[in-house]
């Protein structure tokens, strides 16, 4: 069901996320190729990490794909279906986050960025439970693929959440929330939900699964495995920073709770190795900033996301600051 919202003036949506639903609607029988033709996108250059669908196009999919699925719901069935790994550095993002409420967090911060605002969730602390709460969705299908990926994702952690709740009622039957989301689904609320206890949100998170190693090994195995065998405390700090950064970056309280000690501990054990948190911050930002731009991998707004600027300006800026060049420069050296 469509619901008139404006997305004319959006950004274009990241070719990583559609190719995310396309995988799934492929899991449930819908043909992506065929799909793809219809709603008139190249799936070829869903390949390209600089490519964005503009949203008008990429909001054609659910619609030709109830359509060809030949009955309701396959919003909640692709969400369900879609396995931990296959939103790729999206899902590394949150697994690497430490605890589910971090990654609750990075997984709204993921979504605002990679959907050009199409989809915005927040994550709301109470006293006894964390809410990762959607805007209103354009389409009943689009809110229940949403919430079925968010619950899968925190099956993986091994947390199920409390209660579901969906603003609007249901597009499939009843009783397919309830078997797919595992646990209680409550229609017609204010705002659409996944509920978990507070307890949950502190849990630590598994080991990423082998499916994510490429990335890691990819990204940061060498710098990590140097931390791990080190074991100084400069080395764990940044590894610590690698696995937490998020917009506004990292703190020296957040990181030194990590370590096990207070931040003026921190502090004070660092400005006697002749260093501060703000520049040990800032130098793990430049080497993963640099190994990503050599690489030519992904683009700069999608290194920008994942080293936690808030802005692909920012990030461009700090390059500049780093290296006397634009990140296009230093990506053209190669060196």
């Amino acid at each position: 069901m469509w619901r008139r919202v404006s997305i004319k003036r959006m950004p274009g949506l990241w070719p990583v996320a559609l190719r995310a639903v396309l995988e799934g609607l492929a899991v449930v029988g819908v043909d992506p190729d065929v799909l793809c033709r219809r709603c008139g996108i190249d799936r070829a250059r869903l390949n390209d990490p600089h490519h964005r669908v503009p949203l008008e196009q990429a909001g054609r999919v659910w619609p030709e794909a109830t359509r060809m699925w030949g009955r309701p719901g396959i919003g909640l069935g692709v969400g369900a279906a879609m396995p931990f790994g296959a939103l790729e550095a999206l899902d590394y993002t949150f697994a690497t986050a430490g605890t589910v409420a971090l990654g609750l967090k990075r997984i709204a911060h993921a979504f605002d960025v990679v959907t050009g605002g199409a989809t915005r969730m927040r994550l709301h602390h109470g006293p006894d439970e964390l809410s990762l709460v959607f805007q209103p969705l354009p389409m009943d299908d689009l809110r229940d693929y949403g919430v079925a990926l968010s619950v899968q994702r925190l099956a993986w952690a091994g947390v199920v959440p409390a209660r579901v709740t969906l603003k609007g009622g249901p597009v499939a039957p009843r009783e397919e929330y309830r078997e797919k989301l595992g646990c209680p689904v409550h229609f017609g609320a204010d705002a659409s939900a996944v509920v978990i206890r507070a307890a949950h949100g502190a849990r630590r998170l598994p080991v990423p699964l082998p499916g994510l190693q490429a990335i890691v090994d990819r990204d940061l195995s060498a710098q990590l495995s140097r931390s791990l065998e080190a074991r100084d405390l400069l080395d764990d700090v940044r590894r610590e920073v690698m696995v937490t950064l998020t917009p506004g970056g990292p703190t020296m309280g957040v990181i030194a709770r990590r370590l096990g000690m207070g931040a003026r501990t921190l502090q004070r054990q660092l400005a006697a190795r002749d260093t501060t948190f703000t520049r040990l911050v800032d130098q793990t930002r430049r080497t993963m900033a640099l190994e990503h731009l050599h690489r030519g991998q992904l683009s700069v707004a999608e290194i920008a996301f994942l080293l936690g600027f808030s802005e692909s300006s920012a990030f461009s800026r700090a390059v500049r600051r780093w290296t006397g060049v634009w990140p296009v420069d230093v990506r053209a050296r190669g060196t």
